[in-house]
């Protein structure tokens, strides 16, 4: 009964709560009561983002948020350590996403590399976002996706997401879209501090990750938002990376925090 309380006191007064009449704890189409846990090697403890290789569900690629390296994940042996692949020196990367032919890894500075795997003599890359702090990066279509974790023009409750183009080898500034979660947000913390997005392949719906609170939007291929769900810190650690298969499957990546990283699986229901 005391446990119960408790839980309830923490819940309400969590920086993240859905303030929507759904109060579903999962997506649609998915159950987070029946997650699958993919245990990581050792060298991907702090696994920040995660892509999967195009024309595979089983290969993930992933990125270590302290070395230049890309380590594919087979997902049918997760904790096997493969081969690494160096595109740089140590850094602060924090996600990665195929587009347009190459590979493409985010800094928190917001400077983005690009490459191929076949030739890693990757060129230091010149800025094109603005000032700020960013986490979470997503490729769809023609467009190349990077939302802000904290910039100093965007309000509380508020993230910006860039649209970038290719611009013959080299990347564009082109639209943006304001992510707006200033309804759903309660409490001191009203930031969104976003750390990872991906796009649903099926639904269109942007699913994106806020590691420090604890938290998962869901909002339209518009980028309005629809639903605010907690994370429990039980299953999601550190949730810092995010990728769907190609037939739905949800997969969030987290932190160890002294233990190896892993990835939470989640079947598509629908």
């Amino acid at each position: 009964m005391i446990c119960s309380l408790l839980y309830t006191v923490l819940f309400l007064f969590s920086s993240c709560k859905t303030t929507n009449t759904d109060n579903s704890d999962s997506p649609a189409g998915y159950d987070f009561s029946k997650g699958e846990k993919l245990t990581l090697f050792k060298r991907l403890e702090e696994v920040s983002g995660i892509a999967f290789l195009p024309g595979t569900d089983t290969v993930l690629m992933a990125v270590n948020d302290e070395e230049g390296r890309i380590y594919p994940v087979n997902l049918n042996n997760p904790g096997v350590k493969s081969d690494p692949f160096k595109f740089s020196g140590r850094g602060d990367f924090e996600d990665i996403a195929f587009f347009n032919g190459r590979w493409h890894v985010l800094e928190s500075n917001g400077l983005v590399y690009s490459g191929d795997l076949l030739n890693l003599d990757w060129p230091k890359p010149s800025p094109i976002l603005p000032q700020g702090e960013y986490e979470g990066m997503a490729a769809y279509q023609d467009t190349l996706f990077v939302i802000c974790k904290e910039c100093p023009d965007d309000k509380e409750g508020t993230a910006t997401v860039f649209f970038m183009k290719t611009a013959g080898d080299s990347l564009k500034k082109a639209n943006t879209a304001l992510v707006d979660a200033t309804a759903f947000l309660k409490g001191k913390n009203k930031k969104i501090l976003a750390s990872a997005l991906a796009r649903h392949p099926l639904t269109h719906e942007w699913f994106i990750l806020s590691h420090l609170n604890g938290c998962l939007i869901i909002a339209d291929a518009q980028f309005k938002v629809k639903q605010y769900i907690k994370l429990p810190r039980s299953v999601f650690l550190q949730p810092e990376g995010i990728a769907f298969s190609s037939t739905g499957d949800l997969f969030i990546s987290s932190e160890g925090e002294g233990k190896p990283g892993y990835i939470m699986k989640f079947e598509y229901l629908d």
